[in-house]
Formats: structure tokens, sequence, C-alpha cells
């Protein structure tokens, strides 16, 4: 932890709540982790050198984006920005990443998820921004008030070399009163899958109840190619967002193929796995596993700092499975390590639900 972090712990809504060391690809960084108590998420800081001394910092100001770091969507590059961005600071020896759990820009899961549902219901002739903006969303770069106070919280008072893309994100930065030197462009290497035709057809709706299930709000439903092997052609998904109104939890399902005796996977959401792309194997391997099956159903755990152990599902994510699987048949996807706690989990809880469990299929036992 920064000295700084230690002697003045808050700053602002932003509290300090702990430092860890994150293993990436182009090295080890230290993470200040940090909660945004207005807004109730995690805010992470990803540091390399020394960034305490007044020589202009290079920076990068990364917005979360789950499909793309945890789904493997491809019709994005987010996952290869992030780690273009870490690349770059790591060849400079110094510099600062903040990572912001700030989907679709501020707008959420839920929001962003209509927004895709709109441009893909209209067959393309509907912008992202002209969408959003039938939806009533700003897509304007917002939210960097947690900058500040990052940054004071860290002791860092160079003016940033700001890697972006983004014209607004210098601008946004500097009416928060953070001084930016120069912008410097992001260079990815790697370009966005460009899907043109759609599988199959989306339908714009209007958030509703589940009728199984009244207190999740089906939010959208839209298409979203998977990346599951590289070099192979992306496994078609729908992507299905809830809002759970107990807790007020986002949810999202994929489902692939028409769900005959699916295979199923309840897949974790580790925020530190997101930045380290080799631990990020476990997904793309069920995904691969979807394919050959040619069905299957995957619920997402909400986002937690840490994911080590086995992913066990809780009620929210039992219900979901059970209302896209709807009493027939399933087969377990589960890691090796852990194998029989989840398998005996699920089985118990969704055999309460009508639904019979095969033999679970182990990644660690298939090739």
């Amino acid at each position: 932890m920064h000295a700084d972090a230690r002697a003045r712990p808050i700053q602002g809504a932003l509290l300090h709540l702990e430092s860890q060391r994150v293993a990436t690809r182009h090295g080890a960084f230290c993470v200040e982790v940090l909660r945004d108590l207005a807004a109730r998420r995690h805010v992470l800081v990803l540091v390399r050198g020394d960034v305490r001394t007044s020589q202009p910092l290079l920076a990068h100001v990364h917005v979360a984006c789950t499909a793309s770091e945890c789904m493997a969507g491809c019709d994005c590059d987010c996952a290869e920005r992030l780690d273009a961005a870490l690349a770059s600071i790591a060849a400079e020896g110094r510099g600062i990443l903040f990572y912001l759990m700030q989907e679709g820009r501020g707008a959420g899961v839920s929001a962003a998820a209509r927004g895709r549902m709109v441009v893909q219901a209209s067959r393309g002739h509907i912008t992202r921004a002209e969408a959003y903006d039938l939806i009533g969303l700003d897509c304007s770069f917002a939210g960097c008030e947690p900058i500040r106070f990052a940054r004071h919280l860290l002791g860092v008072t160079a003016p940033l070399r700001l890697l972006s893309d983004d014209a607004e994100q210098a601008a946004a930065l500097e009416a928060q009163g953070v001084a930016v030197d120069e912008v410097v462009p992001v260079r990815t290497g790697a370009v966005a899958a460009q899907i043109l035709e759609l599988p199959e057809e989306v339908v714009y709706f209007d958030p509703q109840p589940l009728p199984d299930a009244p207190r999740f709000l089906h939010m959208a439903s839209h298409l979203r190619p998977v990346r599951a092997a590289a070099g192979e052609q992306p496994l078609w998904c729908r992507l299905h967002a809830y809002l759970d109104r107990e807790s007020g939890e986002e949810r999202c399902v994929l489902t692939h193929g028409g769900l005959r005796e699916p295979l199923v996977r309840v897949q974790r959401d580790a925020l530190l796995d997101r930045l380290a792309p080799q631990a990020r194997c476990s997904w793309p391997s069920a995904a691969r596993r979807f394919a050959a099956h040619g069905a299957g159903c995957a619920v997402f755990l909400p986002a937690q700092l840490a994911g080590q152990g086995p992913a066990l599902p809780d009620e929210a994510a039992l219900t979901l499975v059970a209302h896209h699987v709807k009493g027939r048949r399933a087969r377990l996807v589960v890691d090796a390590p852990g194998a029989a706690t989840v398998e005996l989990a699920c089985a118990e809880a969704l055999h309460q639900r009508g639904i019979s469990l095969d033999a679970p299929l182990v990644l660690g036992d298939v090739p």
C-alpha cells in the first residue's frame, strides 16, 4: 500500500480497502482496491513504478466490459484495449490504470444490453449512440470523479499522459481538475469482429417479469458472438440481462442452441482475473463444450474481487438456470478442483426445481 493511502484511507466517497499484487501478461502490478461508497462498487487502480513524482505520468482510464472481459465476446475490443494499456505502462516502467466498474459508460449492464438489443432489432439501421438516445441514455464519457479522489488518495500529483482514443476523456478529466499533459493513442493491433449478419432475429421488448420467477425482470435479450478458441469461428450465444428486484443486482445468462438436454455452466466472475488473460481459461473451455454439444446455458455470478475456489451457485443463479432449462435433463460443466462440491450443490437444488442432472462434464478431464 502507498504511504499516502495508509495515512489517508478515505478521500471524498472513495475508501481504500487493501493492496494486492496481480500477475498479468506484462508482469506484476500493484492493485489498489478502493470502494466508491456513493456508487457502492469497487474501483481498481493498477500501479507500476513510483507514481508520486512530478514527472508526467502515463495513465489509462478503463471502463469495465463484462461481455468482452468475462464472456469473451468478440464484437468489441475492450479486453484487447485493457491489455494494450497494461503493455504500454509496463514498457514505460511507470504508470497507472484506473479500472472503473461503469458498464456501458455508466449506464449499467441492463441498460447497455437494451441499447444493443435496439441496434440488433433494427438490423443495424440504428447506431449505438442513436439507440442510447432512443431509450433515454447518455453515452458520453462520464464518471471521472473517482479518478480525482483516487489520485489524491494515492498521492498522485503529476499531470497525466492519457492513453486514450476518446477525445471526450481528456476534457472530462480536466473538468474534474485532473491535469492532462498529452493524449497518447491506444494501439491494440486488434480489430473487433464486424458482425454484419445475425444468425437469428432479435426482437425488442419492454422489461417484463419472468412468469415463473417474478422477482426477476427480463431487461434485454440480444445476440453475442463468443470467441471460444483462437482462429475458430465465434460461437453465437444469446445474452439475457435480468434485474433481481429483491437484491437490486443485475444478472446475465448466455444460452446457445435449442437447450434440449443442455450443458449447464455456473461461471464465476473474478475482477482480478479480468486483468490477467491467462486466468480466464474456464469459460472459453466451457463455450467449446457448448459448441460441440449444440446446447448450453451459462449463468454468470456477480463480479467479485476474489475468485478462488469453486463457483457455487446462489439462489438467484439456480432460479435463472431452472427458468431456461425448464425441467429438462441437463449436464453440468464443472472445473476439476471442487467439482464434487459444485455438482452436489447444483444437483440437489436443481432437482427440487424439476431438473435431472447427468454425470458432470469436468473440464480438467476433457482435452
